[in-house]
């Protein structure tokens, strides 16, 4: 079992891009690529797929691990720091 096995909870990372298999689509098992948002198998290994929740609120198992990275950056990270400074009721930031 290598680092892309998606039956191994520990190599899915949240912000990682996979392909899972939804639920409606067991039968044909089509994939859908995603980018993790939640990880929601609480055990170490699964025989069918680490069960996670994409960015996109759609929840399947999955199977292809396309990018193990853990995605950084993005609105928030990227945001600058402003300083902490009291301001007086006469000031603003805009002075």
């Amino acid at each position: 079992m290598g680092i892309k096995d998606g039956r191994i909870r520990k190599n899915v990372l949240i912000g990682a891009t996979v392909q899972v298999v939804l639920k409606i689509d067991q039968s044909s098992s089509k994939l859908t690529k995603g980018v993790v948002a939640e990880i929601l198998t609480p055990t170490a290994k699964h025989p069918h797929g680490i069960k996670v929740r994409l960015n996109s609120g759609q929840i399947g198992r999955v199977r292809k691990i396309l990018s193990a990275k853990k995605r950084t950056g993005g609105p928030v990270e990227d945001a600058p720091i402003m300083p902490k400074i009291k301001l007086m009721p006469w000031e603003s930031y805009d002075d």
